[in-house]
């Protein structure tokens, strides 16, 4: 689903941007645009398309994503490269009654959580982040 509506002239530049890619990087492009909705089949995270990049030794076009607090609810708002387009899935936006946002836990908060919970942390820890950090929350533009 389309998270905003391009105009006439977001497309014209999409397609002349598009028709100027490699050969396997124009074919991924002309399949994924940056105003779709996509979730990320491992994760469930909703995301945004940002970049293309181009194939790598084995011919493997990756693609670098936006994971935000106006789709989901997370600890902190990142970019992920590497994404493989066929993780991607075309997804719907959130229902009106899910909760989201950004925590926008620090740094050194997140490098704490990943080497002590490698897993993830428990309830109880996440709470007492959360009671600290409030949450950050931004209304997408109609």
């Amino acid at each position: 689903m389309k998270y905003v509506e391009p105009t006439a002239e977001h497309l014209a530049a999409w397609r002349t941007y598009v028709a100027d890619l490699p050969p396997a990087v124009r074919a991924i492009a002309e399949r994924y645009d940056p105003w779709t909705l996509y979730r990320l089949k491992d994760t469930g995270q909703r995301v945004f398309l940002l970049s293309f990049f181009d194939p790598d030794a084995n011919g493997k076009v990756t693609c670098r994503v936006a994971v935000t607090g106006e789709f989901n609810l997370v600890t902190h708002e990142r970019a992920v490269f590497g994404i493989d387009p066929a993780d991607l899935e075309e997804c719907d936006l959130p229902r009106a009654d899910e909760v989201l946002g950004s925590f926008d836990f620090p740094i050194e908060v997140l490098k704490d959580l990943m080497q002590r919970y490698p897993g993830g942390a428990p309830p109880e820890v996440m709470q007492a982040l959360i009671g600290q950090y409030p949450l950050r929350q931004e209304k997408s533009s109609p």
